[in-house]
């Protein structure tokens, strides 16, 4: 059972940052691609998907470190691990292989993150549009 958890803390603590800027960065992103008086339902899709990559980018450049770590701990021998927790594998790792060694690997990663979140807030955009309820007859207000 102990083999489900590894890496439970590292991934917790990229999850949390990654959510908490996810949606609060695409809406200050959408907030300022908006024009005085402009509705978001009014944006068009190359910005909605300009500000999804961007956010993609931002959260993958935030966590991407952490991903690093929680990896590491998920792939340490089970039976004589190298790493006692989440801040002795950081220590270790900027130790080993500097602050560039967190970022590993990151350009594929951003790569695939940039089109992925685009695509994510076009769909989350149309989401919402085909939510609102409003033009039904007899319905006031968005679901």
């Amino acid at each position: 059972m102990k083999g489900l958890y590894k890496g439970g803390v590292p991934t917790i603590l990229r999850e949390g940052t990654a959510f908490g800027l996810y949606f609060s960065f695409y809406e200050w992103l959408i907030n300022i691609l908006l024009s005085p008086g402009q509705n978001r339902n009014q944006l068009n899709m190359s910005s909605v998907a300009l500000a999804g990559s961007l956010t993609g980018l931002i959260v993958w450049i935030a966590t991407y470190p952490i991903d690093i770590i929680k990896t590491r701990i998920q792939v340490d021998n089970f039976k004589n691990p190298e790493y006692k927790g989440t801040l002795d594998c950081f220590r270790k790792s900027l130790k080993n292989n500097g602050f560039t060694g967190l970022y590993k690997g990151f350009t594929p990663c951003a790569l695939r993150a940039i089109p992925a979140n685009g695509a994510t807030f076009i769909a989350y955009e149309t989401t919402l549009k085909l939510m609102d309820f409003s033009r039904v007859k007899g319905v006031k207000g968005k679901f």
